[in-house]
């Protein structure tokens, strides 16, 4: 059983890269409340602005939570990451931004 500085160890070098850290972040989104997670959900797109949450994350996150990062998708630049993101929380968007996304799919802007 590895000692508890070897693990603290290992979480300081796995917050070292952005990525694990955002990854890490995410998980506690679930564990929150609104009061807590919104601000959390910010510092996280602050780390990764291309953050894209899945739909099955979504539905574990507080309400207010899953509202605010639904907006930060929406607010993305257009392009590939705003289509790849949108259609993966497609049963939560409004029908205009479903429909923008296959357009997407359509014009070849995602795959």
């Amino acid at each position: 059983m590895p000692s508890i500085w070897k693990l603290a160890s290992a979480i300081d070098h796995s917050l070292a890269k952005p990525t694990s850290a955002v990854r890490l972040g995410r998980a506690q989104l679930a564990h929150r409340d609104a009061e807590e997670g919104v601000p959390h959900l910010h510092a996280l797109v602050a780390i990764d602005p291309g953050l894209a949450p899945e739909a099955d994350e979504l539905t574990l996150w507080p309400s207010l939570v899953r509202e605010s990062a639904i907006r930060h998708v929406l607010d993305m630049p257009g392009g590939r990451r705003r289509i790849e993101a949108m259609l993966g929380l497609a049963r939560f968007l409004p029908q205009a931004n479903r429909d923008e996304a296959l357009a997407g799919i359509l014009d070849g802007t995602a795959p």
